[in-house]
């Protein structure tokens, strides 16, 4: 098993699969002859770990922003319909002034 190990002559794409499987002991054999290749699988590595945490942080942000906006149209509708009962609020209080005022107009006239 362990001759075996030592003729495994992996290809940049199997370095980079062992990378990303985060298998790095597998690459310590291939660290110091080939050690530009080494940090460039790591670095690609490395972009890819970021690019996946900035991929989970954005769908994380796009969710949030969604949810305001789900958030936002429900107070922008629940204010309109304040609007809309304060409006006939409005309307009925004019009417009892009036009526309030008629009816004091008529007590001053019977009296």
């Amino acid at each position: 098993m362990q001759q075996m190990l030592l003729n495994f002559q992996p290809t940049v794409q199997e370095l980079f699969v062992l990378c990303l499987t985060e298998e790095r002991h597998w690459l310590a054999p291939y660290r110091a002859p080939e050690k530009g290749l080494f940090t460039c699988i790591l670095s690609c590595f490395q972009v890819h770990r970021q690019q996946e945490s900035a991929s989970s942080a954005l769908e994380q942000l796009r969710q949030e922003a969604s949810r305001q906006g789900h958030a936002l149209a429900k107070v922008s509708k629940e204010k309109e319909v304040l609007v809309h009962e304060k409006a006939a609020l409005e309307v009925r209080l004019a009417a009892v002034e009036r009526d309030r005022q008629g009816l004091s107009e008529q007590l001053t006239e019977a009296r």
